[in-house]
Protein backbone atom coordinates (compact mmCIF):
# COMPACT_ATOMS: atom_id res chain seq x y z
CA UNK A 1 0.00 0.00 0.00
CA UNK A 2 2.42 2.19 0.61
CA UNK A 3 4.54 1.31 -1.86
CA UNK A 4 1.53 1.98 -4.26
CA UNK A 5 0.71 5.12 -2.87
CA UNK A 6 4.61 6.40 -3.39
CA UNK A 7 4.06 5.52 -7.05
CA UNK A 8 0.52 7.66 -7.31
CA UNK A 9 -1.51 4.76 -7.50
CA UNK A 10 -4.15 5.70 -4.25
CA UNK A 11 -7.14 3.48 -5.45
CA UNK A 12 -4.99 0.25 -4.84
CA UNK A 13 -2.89 1.97 -1.88
CA UNK A 14 -6.53 2.35 -0.55
CA UNK A 15 -7.56 -1.23 -1.33
CA UNK A 16 -4.11 -2.64 0.18
CA UNK A 17 -4.24 0.05 3.41
CA UNK A 18 -8.00 -1.66 4.08
CA UNK A 19 -7.53 -4.84 3.59
CA UNK A 20 -4.25 -4.99 5.66
CA UNK A 21 -6.78 -3.45 8.34
CA UNK A 22 -8.85 -6.59 8.28
CA UNK A 23 -6.46 -8.87 7.96
CA UNK A 24 -4.52 -7.33 11.30
CA UNK A 25 -8.53 -7.84 13.31
CA UNK A 26 -7.03 -7.95 16.80
CA UNK A 27 -3.47 -8.39 17.47
CA UNK A 28 -2.12 -6.68 19.68
CA UNK A 29 1.25 -6.80 18.85
CA UNK A 30 0.08 -5.36 15.14
CA UNK A 31 -1.52 -2.28 16.58
CA UNK A 32 0.99 0.04 15.82
CA UNK A 33 0.46 -1.31 12.24
CA UNK A 34 -2.90 -1.16 12.16
CA UNK A 35 -2.98 2.56 13.30
CA UNK A 36 -0.36 3.39 10.51
CA UNK A 37 -2.53 1.95 7.78
CA UNK A 38 -6.00 3.90 9.05
CA UNK A 39 -3.58 7.09 9.29
CA UNK A 40 -2.35 6.22 5.50
CA UNK A 41 -5.73 5.54 4.79
CA UNK A 42 -6.47 9.11 6.33
CA UNK A 43 -3.56 10.87 4.10
CA UNK A 44 -4.46 9.12 0.73
CA UNK A 45 -8.18 10.52 1.34
CA UNK A 46 -7.03 13.63 1.80
CA UNK A 47 -5.11 13.85 -1.26
CA UNK A 48 -8.10 12.62 -3.05
CA UNK A 49 -9.93 15.79 -1.36
CA UNK A 50 -11.97 13.30 0.55
CA UNK A 51 -11.33 15.13 3.73
CA UNK A 52 -14.22 14.30 5.99
CA UNK A 53 -13.42 10.41 5.00
CA UNK A 54 -9.78 11.26 5.79
CA UNK A 55 -10.98 12.33 9.18
CA UNK A 56 -13.38 9.30 9.86
CA UNK A 57 -9.58 7.30 9.55
CA UNK A 58 -7.84 9.69 11.70
CA UNK A 59 -10.94 9.45 14.55
CA UNK A 60 -10.46 5.25 14.12
CA UNK A 61 -6.46 5.40 14.26
CA UNK A 62 -6.70 6.90 17.68
CA UNK A 63 -8.06 3.81 18.90
CA UNK A 64 -5.09 1.79 17.84
CA UNK A 65 -2.18 4.22 19.51
CA UNK A 66 0.44 2.38 20.79
CA UNK A 67 0.95 2.82 24.84
CA UNK A 68 4.85 3.52 24.27
CA UNK A 69 4.27 5.38 21.73
CA UNK A 70 1.85 7.72 22.46
CA UNK A 71 3.59 11.36 21.45
CA UNK A 72 4.66 10.62 18.42
CA UNK A 73 0.89 8.99 17.31
CA UNK A 74 -0.86 12.33 18.78
CA UNK A 75 1.69 14.27 16.62
CA UNK A 76 0.78 12.04 13.59
CA UNK A 77 -3.28 12.59 14.48
CA UNK A 78 -2.19 16.09 14.36
CA UNK A 79 -0.29 16.64 11.46
CA UNK A 80 -2.63 14.68 9.37
CA UNK A 81 -5.58 16.23 10.70
CA UNK A 82 -4.61 19.91 9.81
CA UNK A 83 -4.50 20.12 6.37
CA UNK A 84 -7.94 17.86 6.39
CA UNK A 85 -9.57 20.68 8.24
CA UNK A 86 -7.97 23.32 5.99
CA UNK A 87 -9.68 21.73 2.93
CA UNK A 88 -12.58 21.66 4.56
CA UNK A 89 -12.13 25.63 5.19
CA UNK A 90 -11.84 25.46 8.91
CA UNK A 91 -8.80 27.11 9.24
CA UNK A 92 -8.50 28.21 12.79
CA UNK A 93 -8.97 24.66 13.45
CA UNK A 94 -6.26 23.90 11.17
CA UNK A 95 -3.98 26.33 12.55
CA UNK A 96 -4.57 25.01 16.18
CA UNK A 97 -3.73 21.46 15.29
CA UNK A 98 -0.86 22.68 13.46
CA UNK A 99 0.55 24.46 16.62
CA UNK A 100 -0.33 21.22 18.56
CA UNK A 101 1.86 18.98 16.23
CA UNK A 102 4.36 21.18 15.94
CA UNK A 103 4.48 21.05 19.83
CA UNK A 104 4.60 17.49 19.97
CA UNK A 105 7.53 17.52 17.58
CA UNK A 106 9.17 19.46 19.63
CA UNK A 107 8.32 17.16 22.55
CA UNK A 108 9.72 14.59 20.07
CA UNK A 109 13.10 16.23 19.32
CA UNK A 110 13.54 16.74 22.95
CA UNK A 111 12.62 13.02 24.17
CA UNK A 112 15.18 12.08 20.89
CA UNK A 113 17.84 14.55 22.40
CA UNK A 114 17.66 13.33 25.46
CA UNK A 115 17.90 9.83 24.79
CA UNK A 116 20.82 10.50 22.28
CA UNK A 117 22.83 12.55 25.18
CA UNK A 118 21.85 9.39 27.91
CA UNK A 119 23.36 7.17 25.06
CA UNK A 120 26.48 9.21 25.23
CA UNK A 121 26.66 9.70 28.41
CA UNK A 122 26.38 6.10 29.23
CA UNK A 123 28.98 5.35 26.66
CA UNK A 124 31.66 7.67 27.32
CA UNK A 125 30.92 6.79 31.41
CA UNK A 126 31.88 3.10 29.91
CA UNK A 127 34.66 4.68 28.41
CA UNK A 128 36.07 6.34 31.24
CA UNK A 129 36.17 3.06 33.65
CA UNK A 130 37.56 1.42 30.65
CA UNK A 131 40.22 3.57 30.83
CA UNK A 132 40.71 3.67 34.66
CA UNK A 133 40.95 -0.13 33.94
CA UNK A 134 43.51 0.02 32.10
CA UNK A 135 45.72 2.40 34.10
CA UNK A 136 44.94 0.27 37.19
CA UNK A 137 46.10 -3.05 35.30
CA UNK A 138 49.36 -0.82 33.84
CA UNK A 139 50.39 0.03 37.55
CA UNK A 140 49.30 -3.70 38.79
CA UNK A 141 51.93 -4.22 35.89
CA UNK A 142 54.28 -1.79 36.72
CA UNK A 143 54.66 -2.76 40.00
CA UNK A 144 55.17 -6.44 39.74
CA UNK A 145 57.80 -5.42 37.10
CA UNK A 146 59.35 -2.74 39.88
CA UNK A 147 58.80 -6.06 42.47
CA UNK A 148 60.60 -8.38 39.85
CA UNK A 149 63.71 -6.25 39.32
CA UNK A 150 64.16 -6.15 43.10
CA UNK A 151 63.73 -9.32 43.51
CA UNK A 152 66.81 -10.14 40.89
CA UNK A 153 68.52 -7.39 42.21
CA UNK A 154 68.24 -9.04 46.27
CA UNK A 155 69.14 -11.89 44.90
CA UNK A 156 72.02 -10.73 42.35
CA UNK A 157 73.44 -8.61 45.47
CA UNK A 158 72.94 -11.61 47.78
CA UNK A 159 74.95 -13.82 45.74
CA UNK A 160 77.08 -11.25 45.35
CA UNK A 161 77.61 -10.74 49.62
CA UNK A 162 77.95 -14.41 49.65
CA UNK A 163 80.74 -14.73 47.50
CA UNK A 164 82.60 -11.38 48.58
CA UNK A 165 82.12 -13.22 52.12
CA UNK A 166 83.78 -16.54 50.57
CA UNK A 167 87.00 -14.36 49.09
CA UNK A 168 87.48 -12.45 52.08
CA UNK A 169 87.19 -16.09 54.04
CA UNK A 170 89.91 -17.19 52.02
CA UNK A 171 92.16 -14.32 51.41
CA UNK A 172 92.09 -14.49 55.42
CA UNK A 173 92.83 -18.46 55.41
CA UNK A 174 95.15 -17.64 52.90
CA UNK A 175 96.57 -14.67 54.94
CA UNK A 176 96.58 -17.32 58.22
CA UNK A 177 98.39 -20.45 56.60
CA UNK A 178 100.71 -17.67 54.70
CA UNK A 179 101.63 -16.86 58.48
CA UNK A 180 102.01 -19.81 59.77
CA UNK A 181 104.40 -20.59 56.57
CA UNK A 182 106.71 -18.25 57.52
CA UNK A 183 106.29 -18.91 61.26
CA UNK A 184 107.26 -22.87 60.56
Amino acid sequence: GVYLEANGVLEKALDYHSRGISEIQDEPYLRRLKFRSYVRLAEINRRMMNSEKSLVYLDSSEKYIDLSDTLRAKYYINYYAAPNFAQLGNYSKAYELNKVASTLKDKLSYEANSFEISRLNAKYQTAEKEKQILEEQQKVKTNRNWLLVAGLAFIFGTGIAILLQKNTTKKRQLAEQTTLLEQQ
